[in-house]
């Protein structure tokens, strides 16, 4: 199995570095970073943080998120709704 580097984003923000290391991925179809840790104190950025660490754990978003941006309502209760994910 190829190797997986651990990346560390230290004053993250809402995550944009996070992002594009999760993003690349090998010709074989493997990753080879895995975010290990994100560090952020601004409230608003560690939400997105949360959210976007929480939604990257499904290959394709569950449909609550999508029916919460297309009709303008607030995040789902996503603790409640997958559990598991969440934590």
């Amino acid at each position: 199995m190829p190797r997986q580097f651990k990346v560390v984003d230290l004053f993250a923000g809402p995550g944009g570095l996070a992002e594009g290391f999760s993003a690349c991925q090998r010709e074989d179809g493997t990753r080879p970073f895995r975010m290990a840790m994100f560090v952020e104190k601004e409230p608003s950025a560690h939400k997105t943080l949360r959210l976007r660490a929480f939604l990257r754990q499904f290959e394709i978003f569950p449909d609550a998120c999508y029916e919460a941006l297309n009709k303008g309502l607030d995040q789902p209760d996503w603790a409640g709704l997958f559990r598991a994910e969440w934590r």
